[in-house]
């Protein structure tokens, strides 16, 4: 990501985290603290290629156990799931 312009509007993006809703298949989690750049005038939020890929593995690994409308942290568990094998 890290295109340093608002898409938007063209102001300057900053690193901030933001909540974000997930549905893969049949699966629906909502990532609370997700890593993205926000607009500093406008508040548009941008998330990362990586930030979706990694929920994309962690949901990958959810849907054997078919756990769905789940609130989970990006670092506490989505990102430590990914690292430890999960």
């Amino acid at each position: 990501m890290n295109y340093n312009r608002c898409f938007h509007c063209g102001n300057k993006l900053i690193p901030s985290t933001a909540d974000m809703k997930i549905s893969y298949e049949e699966l629906v989690v909502e990532v609370q603290d997700a890593p993205c750049e926000k607009c500093s005038y406008c508040s548009r939020i941008s998330f990362g290629d990586e930030v979706y890929g990694t929920v994309e593995r962690f949901m990958e690994t959810m849907k054997p156990k078919g756990i769905s409308g789940t609130v989970m942290n990006y670092y506490e568990n989505i990102a430590k799931g990914i690292e430890e094998g999960q």
